[in-house]
């Protein structure tokens, strides 16, 4: 029985460290992401910024009429 908790012991510090080398990958992604941002005709950078006000459609999605 011994062996199966030291088995448990060392699948969990396996599981920990796929989750730390996750959080490491994403943490340096989003850091790249901020440094060198999208140039070019990339859909990400010729979005509107959030602040400024999107056109609105002669349909609006919830069906309704202005």
């Amino acid at each position: 029985m011994s062996t199966f908790f030291e088995s448990l012991k060392v699948m969990g510090l396996g599981m920990l460290g796929i989750f730390i080398v996750t959080i490491v990958l994403i943490a340096i992604m989003m850091l790249l992401t901020k440094l060198f941002p999208a140039k070019g005709n990339h859909p990400e950078s010729t979005a509107a910024p959030a602040n400024e006000k999107q056109p609105e459609s002669d349909h609006p999605a919830d069906g309704t009429s202005r």
